[in-house]
């Protein structure tokens, strides 16, 4: 009867534990995120320097409760938001091996994105490595396209094709074009390239599209490969003008003129079939 008792007491205990922690921590995390999407920016800020005290409360008064991934999570998802990756990674690193897969799936991408807002590409590749094989299909397909970004920023171009050639997140192919340019494979790198302007893919208009190091590297390897892709995005208005502006600045910066946009009639162009470039 007395070990019954204890018992029932001890899951009260572990229930207040969590209304009294993990509840406010989560609901102070929900209210910064919805500030975020709302453009209140200092708000936010605020917030998540609340989430950061209550989750740092949790995990020293309940380090082992089974909650305690969960808090390191926010405590690191905080920490990042406010510009702090150094301090979010102890406890991200140690969230990213949680029982609980949907909780170590998050600790691994913030965790990588962390890394890669360092520059510590080697730090990245290895936590998005790990989320390159997440259950979770979304997460999965995000892990493959950010770990080959991270190949490429280290120049290992081959790997970073394997790995976006794997992915489904709708930035792959973009990401894929470049690091095939840096592979030296100039004309897949073109062509896919090519593709995306002839079908007016909802990429080309993306500003985070890599234009400027897809251009670079198909250039490094062939001059005028790379002077007629330069020429083709110029000529698109659909490319930010901003983009196109710093595609001139960079060229200009080379001593080279791009070849009119006349001189690349064997590129693929409005009109014509986007062809097998786009995957």
């Amino acid at each position: 009867m007395k070990r019954a008792a204890a018992l029932v007491l001890a899951l009260l205990l572990g229930g207040c534990a969590y209304y009294n922690g993990m509840y406010h921590t989560d609901r102070a995390a929900g209210r910064a995120l919805k500030a975020e999407r709302e453009g209140r920016t200092l708000e936010a800020n605020g917030l998540w320097g609340e989430v950061s005290v209550r989750a740092e409360s949790v995990l020293v008064r309940h380090p082992h409760a089974g909650f305690a991934d969960r808090a390191r999570v926010l405590q690191g998802q905080s920490l990042a938001r406010l510009g702090q990756c150094e301090r979010a990674l102890l406890p991200l690193e140690e969230a990213a091996d949680a029982r609980d897969a949907a909780v170590a799936t998050r600790a691994r991408r913030l965790a990588g994105e962390c890394y890669e807002r360092l520059g510590d590409y080697a730090g990245a590749i290895r936590a998005f490595g790990r989320l390159a094989e997440s259950p979770d299909a979304r997460e999965r397909a995000y892990g493959r396209f950010a770990l080959g970004r991270t190949l490429s920023h280290e120049g290992r171009f081959d790997e970073a094709v394997a790995a976006l050639e794997r992915s489904e997140h709708p930035r792959a192919v973009a990401e894929r074009a470049a690091a095939l340019a840096g592979a030296g494979r100039v004309g897949e790198a073109v062509a896919v390239a090519e593709s995306l302007l002839a079908a007016q893919h909802p990429l080309v208009r993306d500003t985070l599209m890599p234009w400027d190091s897809l251009v670079a590297r198909v250039r490094r390897h062939d001059t005028t490969a790379g002077q007629r892709l330069l020429a083709d995005a110029v000529a698109d208005t659909a490319i930010a003008p901003a983009i196109r502006g710093e595609l001139l600045i960079a060229d200009g910066s080379t001593g080279s003129r791009p070849i009119p946009h006349a001189a690349s009639a064997a590129s693929p162009r409005r009109g014509h079939s986007a062809g097998p470039g786009i995957r």
